[in-house]
């Protein structure tokens, strides 16, 4: 795991971090990016677990849904209020659900909520490099596929501080602007499309990869052979083009 702009993580003061929700594991990555213990804004459904609920307690989670009672609500973000009053620092996912696509969803506005009244910082947080991992959406599925690659890079970028009269729009905006700058990191280790295509052809042969109106199902393999045909006579006719 790589962490980005460390410094702007406070030492002492409260802050309420704002960051993208990818996968499962967002909460532990963050927890290993600083020495500080971090209270979490936690789907009700989900801190009621009984595998996560004594962890969830541990880590003083903060219970929250959207199916509570606005007095209920009420109190859970007062809750996160209270907290950064006091100097701890409180994440929420803003987005308010683990993306299914791999693009940040808009940012909803409970983070205006919990800032309302209070003087800390706003910490724009991106996970870049989760999504593609066992743990996140990818290929339609948690958990039951094969890692990518062992180790697998993370990049958890902090970004500087906002105002806390900052918007849920602002906050987004800055979040894209860290993954733009993560991206551009890691574009080193990413393979090009030719090169993609041939490896996920020679590991996945058989595997379906288009169709059209005149072939209902195209293999990798043979999708492999007919582009590397195509290429070589088109390499022969070039040469021979007078």
């Amino acid at each position: 795991m790589k962490v980005l702009g460390r410094d702007n993580f406070p030492e002492k003061s409260g802050a309420l971090l704002v960051c993208n929700h990818i996968s499962f594991v967002d909460a532990a990555l963050l927890i290993a990016s600083t020495d500080r213990p971090i209270r979490f804004l936690m789907y009700k459904g989900i801190f009621e677990n009984r595998v996560v609920n004594p962890f969830a307690r541990m880590l003083k989670a903060i219970p929250i849904s959207s199916e509570q009672r606005p007095r209920e609500m009420i109190r859970s973000l007062r809750t996160a209020s209270d907290a950064l009053r006091n100097d701890e620092i409180v994440c929420i996912f803003a987005e308010g659900q683990i993306t299914r696509t791999g693009q940040m969803l808009p940012f909803r506005r409970g983070l205006e909520r919990i800032m309302k009244g209070v003087e800390v910082p706003i910490i724009p947080v991106n996970l870049d490099g989760v999504w593609g991992s066992i743990f996140s959406f990818e290929r339609g599925r948690f958990l039951w596929k094969m890692p990518r690659r062992i180790p697998y890079p993370v990049t958890v970028s902090f970004g500087a501080p906002m105002p806390p009269t900052s918007s849920a729009l602002e906050v987004r905006a800055v979040v894209q602007n860290l993954q733009a700058e993560a991206f551009n990191q890691r574009k080193s280790r990413l393979h090009t499309l030719d090169d993609a295509f041939v490896r996920t052809a020679r590991r996945f042969p058989l595997r379906f990869i288009m169709a059209d109106g005149k072939t209902p199902k195209v293999r990798f393999f043979s999708a492999l052979t007919k582009s590397s045909t195509s290429a070589v006579v088109f390499a022969v006719l070039s040469a021979t083009d007078p």
